[in-house]
């Protein structure tokens, strides 16, 4: 049997028991079975999930969300459920708010946990979450999102304010991060790389533990309200009018994996329980209709990319004076592609998209090196990546 903890406001609200009842990478809508918006989700394995959202709304899936069932806990229709994290495959918690209150919650391992809200609130517990204390956190601006990293904590919020506790919780110290709006979303893969999403498209990123942060550009400027990466390598973000964007080279560059997003929806929630497997919620809105989305992605066979014969891609150049880079597709593979050259450090030297599948371009300006990097990709996804000797 299952156990969700609810956290209302300041207090725990109730416990209450309840069973919980391959292509190329991609995302694809699930039938959620509830007219209402959706705020969080948190996969225990790849079959078993729990999402939660608007007035009290639980729903739960136990075969990877190909059906989802509504939960029925008699909780006012009012109260609005925002996030939920689990600590084991038989307890759950979920936070929320009537009016103000918490808007999110993690756990590292099964003991240590936080819950942050609306004006610098902070709950923390150090077992299990039979007991929440306030912490004296010292500030009264909004926080919307945090990660736990063992006795790290990173808070995001109102202000684009970022504050990190190396003692859980006990104390605390602003982080020097650019200027930005609120910031809604924050991801450590361990104590050092982290990242941090929010509105007009913000997205930024530490490998020092906060102490500095570099702004990312990931080609929307849409505002985002999830950011969660899977490996060291790839990750996601999520956000208004559907869009989500992706990256394999931990962050360097983006791809949108919804060409254009839909201008009804909005994504909230992000999580993957693993690699290969992840789901995304939040609603659509048509007209006087909202609907809860969930999407689900599925990571299926990778592309190859060691030879140009197995991508179906070549990229060559000539010898002369006045060089030139010629692309050849096959048959197979669908324009229009985009082009990324990179220095052999990895900065981003230029970006270009090709329309046909066999094509003379330009090589990179300016042109001060002699070998490039390069990635080239579609609206599939990545298909090849490789080194380029230009002269």
């Amino acid at each position: 049997m299952k156990r969700y903890h609810f956290l209302i406001g300041l207090f725990i609200w109730g416990i209450i028991v309840l069973p919980l009842a391959d292509s190329n990478a991609q995302w694809q809508p699930q039938s959620s079975s509830v007219q209402n918006d959706l705020f969080g989700v948190h996969f225990i394995d790849n079959s078993q999930g729990v999402v939660v959202g608007q007035n009290a709304t639980i729903i739960q899936t136990t075969n990877g969300g190909s059906k989802w069932t509504e939960v029925q806990t008699g909780s006012p229709n009012d109260y609005v459920y925002k996030d939920v994290a689990y600590i084991d495959n038989q307890t759950g918690f979920i936070v929320g708010y009537k009016s103000n209150g918490l808007n999110a919650i993690a756990f590292h391992g099964q003991n240590n946990g936080v819950a942050v809200g609306d004006g610098g609130l902070i709950l923390l517990t150090e077992d299990g979450g039979d007991s929440f204390n306030k912490v004296n956190f010292g500030e009264n601006f909004n926080l919307y999102g945090i990660d736990v990293i063992g006795k790290l904590i990173y808070v995001v919020g109102q202000g684009g304010e970022i504050y990190k506790s190396n003692d859980l919780g006990n104390s605390w110290k602003q982080q020097t991060a650019p200027p930005s709006q609120n910031l809604h979303s924050v991801h450590f893969l361990d104590e050092q790389t982290g990242y941090a999403a929010g509105e007009a498209g913000v997205v930024l990123k530490t490998i020092d533990g906060g102490q500095n942060w570099a702004t990312l550009n990931p080609g929307t400027s849409n505002d985002l309200n999830a950011i969660f990466f899977p490996t060291e390598s790839n990750g996601f973000v999520v956000g208004e009018e559907g869009v989500i964007a992706s990256t394999d080279d931990e962050g360097s560059t983006w791809n949108n994996d919804i060409d254009g997003g839909n201008f009804k929806a909005t994504l909230h929630g992000l999580h993957f329980p693993n690699s290969d497997i992840g789901f995304t919620v939040g609603n659509v809105d048509d007209f006087n209709t909202t609907e809860g989305m969930v999407k689900k992605y599925s990571s299926g066979t990778p592309v190859p990319r060691s030879t140009s014969k197995d991508a179906g891609l070549k990229l060559s150049t000539t010898s002369t004076s006045e060089p030139a880079i010629y692309l050849h597709a096959d048959q197979a593979l669908t324009p229009p592609f985009r082009l990324t050259f990179f220095s052999l450090t990895g900065k981003k030297i230029a970006s270009s998209i090709v329309r046909k599948r066999h094509a003379k371009l330009d090589p990179p300006s300016p042109l001060n090196t002699v070998v490039v990097l390069y990635k080239i990709t579609s609206e599939k996804g990545l298909l090849k990546t490789g080194k380029l000797q230009l002269r």
